[in-house]
């Protein structure tokens, strides 16, 4: 399996305030979000199903945790990972809105929305979400997630994936690579857990 460690932005820029709560950013960068950010309308129906991520912007809240993965299925989403501290597993569910434009809202329970953008997908193997906020302080904070249907990938695939980021002149080298190492017995708990409807 290919591995990749990238470094990681210094904590004093991934924490930050907005105006009515404190928020774990990914990347901060200065200026307002793009308006220029091509994307994808996604088939809901080919979308759904299980997705491993493989490679995120650095979040602060996950730096403790493995096994991260994302299931997504008629307006639902559920994600759920394992602490590195003591094994825990940390479930969330929220729900998952496609609208008018082609974003994807997510929510999950107890957190504020955000709203992603599809770069490239394919549906068997891999999808590239981007989501951008703007901050008060006049600054943005950008967030990237990289999904694959698989545990483990290929060189192929992740020159795919990381093509799509560049292509439109987002940043690789802040990608953070999530272990999906030892999740054998784990892996297929949620979709059992939970019954969509």
């Amino acid at each position: 399996m290919l591995k990749h460690q990238f470094d990681i932005a210094p904590l004093s820029i991934l924490i930050f305030l907005t105006s009515s709560c404190l928020v774990a950013g990914q990347v901060i960068n200065p200026g307002p979000c793009r308006k220029d950010i091509n994307y994808l309308c996604v088939d809901s129906t080919r979308l759904a199903g299980t997705w491993y991520i493989q490679y995120s912007y650095p979040v602060w809240m996950d730096k403790d945790y493995r096994c991260q993965q994302t299931g997504f299925t008629r307006g639902h989403i559920v994600s759920s990972d394992i602490s590195n501290v003591d094994g825990s597993e940390r479930l969330k569910t929220g729900t998952l809105t496609f609208l008018e434009d082609g974003q994807l809202q997510i929510k999950y329970n107890g957190e504020d929305a955000l709203f992603f953008k599809v770069l490239s997908v394919d549906y068997n193997n891999y999808i590239v979400m981007y989501s951008c906020l703007d901050l008060s302080s006049g600054n943005h904070a950008e967030y990237v997630f990289i999904h694959t249907r698989e545990p483990k990938f290929d060189q192929e695939v992740y020159e795919l994936y990381t093509g799509a980021l560049k292509t439109q002149g987002i940043s690789t080298k802040e990608l953070k690579w999530t272990n999906q190492e030892n999740c054998e017995n784990f892996a297929e708990q949620p979709s059992k857990r939970h019954r969509w409807c």
